[in-house]
């Protein structure tokens, strides 16, 4: 299977308390190095700043000088547990050196994410006199079946406009803190029942779902969009062809996760168990060991951002779960995403 950690080029903890640093030869290499970023901080500042901030989660670019080599783009990823700091580093930077244009490309996320937030609080808005108007339709007409049908429709497309607002607004980082308890088998079968209207007649879709109820804690947007990368990146591996995308969940008790991506600590408990199989091309070894790296796309040139997977493996480390992955050329690919019960 591979170690996947690969996909993580640096690794280090900060005890708030103690003031030790532990973290891997990158790090060290990056401590050692002094000023890091275009204006000048440290890896240390960037910490103390985080620190002070009072945030749970950080997330940001940093550019580092190495005095024996090229300068090297990384994505940094920090978060707060107890008291301590521990942080990840993704290298960005391109296999020729040249970070330009994965640079622009993390630019134009950030001001995507700025602009989204605008247009969709002004959007909610609208979508919020329009269900006033609806709901007025109704009250005096309530005695019109056919015009009470349509209303209802209204109000429904209404429901979904919103839901998706909020998966915008999510994407953006803006309220992507808040976590509720919600059952994960309604998440699912919303989302595969909109995904099976809008794919290919010539891929089978097969749900299948144990009785028990699947509570868990989180943000139901963020797993609906977990999942739809899922299925949609199912559907692509099949390249318009005829197929079949399973998807499964069920509620199981397990002692330990092997071949985990997130190689979480303490992992035995109960935990719904969602997979998502599909009969595709596969992936290579090497494939399998770059798919969580920002930016990274197989697809032609406009038809993905090489966000989705990056999107789902936050998304399942944000809920504290786990995930693996299986895969073989010619047979297909097999994602299980596993997240603690409530």
């Amino acid at each position: 299977m591979g170690d996947f950690l690969e996909l993580i080029d640096g690794y280090f903890e900060y005890g708030m308390t103690s003031g030790e640093w532990r973290g891997d030869e990158l790090v060290t290499d990056i401590l050692n190095e002094g000023k890091i970023t275009e204006i000048g901080d440290s890896l240390e500042d960037v910490v103390f700043s985080f620190i002070a901030s009072g945030k749970s989660v950080l997330r940001e670019e940093l550019v580092v000088p190495f005095a024996r080599e090229s300068w090297k783009t990384f994505a940094l990823k920090l978060e707060r547990q107890s008291d301590m700091i521990r942080g990840v580093l993704i290298e960005m930077t391109s296999a020729g050196g040249n970070n330009l244009e994965e640079r622009h490309h993390i630019q134009k996320m950030a001001a995507l994410g700025e602009l989204t937030t605008g247009v969709v609080h002004d959007l909610r808005n609208q979508l919020a006199c329009i269900g006033g108007s609806a709901e007025l339709i109704k009250i005096l007409c309530s005695d019109n079946g056919q015009i009470m049908k349509y209303t209802n429709g209204i109000s429904r497309t209404l429901d979904n406009s919103n839901s998706l607002i909020e998966q915008l607004l999510d994407f953006s980082h803006k309220e992507s803190d808040s976590k509720q308890i919600f059952n994960l088998a309604n998440i699912l079968d919303d989302v595969t029942s909109l995904f099976g209207r809008t794919s290919n007649r010539y891929i089978e879709i097969v749900t299948s779902l144990d009785k028990q109820e699947h509570r868990i804690v989180g943000n139901p947007s963020l797993i609906s969009s977990a999942i739809l990368n899922l299925c949609t990146n199912a559907r692509d591996a099949m390249d318009g062809s005829h197929g079949k995308i399973e998807v499964s969940l069920a509620r199981e008790t397990v002692t330990e996760i092997p071949n985990d991506l997130l190689k979480q600590e303490n992992c035995a408990g109960k935990y719904s168990i969602l997979r998502v199989k599909d009969t595709g091309c596969g992936m290579t070894a090497d494939i399998k060991k770059e798919i969580f790296k920002p930016f990274f796309t197989t697809k032609e040139k406009g038809s993905g951002t090489g966000m989705g997977m990056p999107q789902v493996l936050e998304t399942i480390s944000y809920h504290g779960g786990s995930m693996t992955i299986k895969s073989e050329i010619g047979v297909g690919t097999e994602f299980a995403l596993y997240l603690p019960a409530s």
